[in-house]
């Protein structure tokens, strides 16, 4: 059961932190595609559109990085629960 448990955080925290950090590059990539496209910014509907997109690019490191505790402790059920089972296997064989 802890080892499930330890398996679904762990999995649900990597997804968590997996779209975090996709999303925040995804923001990197707007900066980067809005210079290539508009390098003087003469087409800019915002006076400095790169802050507006540097807040939501932290907005999703925050988002991801709140995964990171989730899959720590999912991690730590999981080899707890093995080390336990392999422990077991050894004292009981």
């Amino acid at each position: 059961m802890r080892r499930a448990l330890g398996g679904i955080l762990l999995l649900v925290g990597l997804a968590v932190m997996t779209t975090g950090l996709a999303f925040a590059l995804q923001g990197y990539v707007e900066i980067i595609r809005q210079g290539v496209e508009d390098p003087l910014g003469e087409q800019a509907t915002e006076p400095e559109p790169e802050k507006a997109q540097a807040r939501e690019m932290l907005r999703w490191a925050i988002i991801g990085g709140s995964g990171a505790p989730v899959a720590f402790v999912g991690a730590i059920l999981t080899f707890s629960a093995k080390r336990r089972r392999i422990r077991q296997k050894r004292l009981g064989a």
